[in-house]
């Protein structure tokens, strides 16, 4: 058994210790194993070496958060092959991202811009856009949502007087 293997063993049965603070630094430091985890899978997905070949590393990525890497992801399912596609396609649809309005508006107009090519066929081109552009709407949504919930609320009596004053 590799020693790397051994301490992920060892911070996992760490995370049984009855001492809080034993539990909380195996926590901690299998979240930074996680952070890296995501990182160096979508490093290796992007590599044009390992085109064709990715759909694992991408599969990985799921139980993980991803809300840092939407563009990554979305280039990987725009430009992938069938499993690349499908793989982060799912990432895509069930995670929430934390994403700019003009992260949005780029993912669009690549969309938009897709061409039938090699690895995506005509007959799949309309399906794959009606997936993406669902998907790039939720995402949209979601981002106005919490933009909104961030915004500092008026009260009721601000707002009427507000509205007095305009008046």
């Amino acid at each position: 058994m590799s020693r790397r293997l051994e301490t992920v063993d060892a911070l996992l049965g760490d995370l049984a210790s009855k001492d809080a603070r034993v539990r909380d630094g195996a926590a901690l430091r299998l979240r930074e194993v996680a952070q890296a985890t995501v990182k160096i899978a979508i490093e290796q997905a992007k590599k044009r070496t390992n085109k064709g070949y990715t759909g694992t590393l991408i599969w990985l990525l799921h139980p993980f958060d991803c809300s840092q890497h939407f563009t990554e992801l979305f280039e990987l399912a725009l430009f992938g092959d069938y499993e690349e596609y499908c793989m982060a396609w799912m990432i895509l649809r069930v995670q929430c991202f934390d994403v700019t309005e003009m992260e949005i508006r780029t993912a669009r107009n690549k969309l938009r811009s897709l061409k039938v090519r090699d690895g995506l066929s005509a007959d799949e081109l309309p399906l794959m856009k009606r997936e993406l552009q669902a998907t790039l709407t939720r995402i949209s949504r979601r981002r106005a949502t919490l933009f909104e919930t961030r915004r500092t609320p008026r009260s009721k009596q601000s707002r009427a007087k507000n509205r007095r004053t305009q008046s």
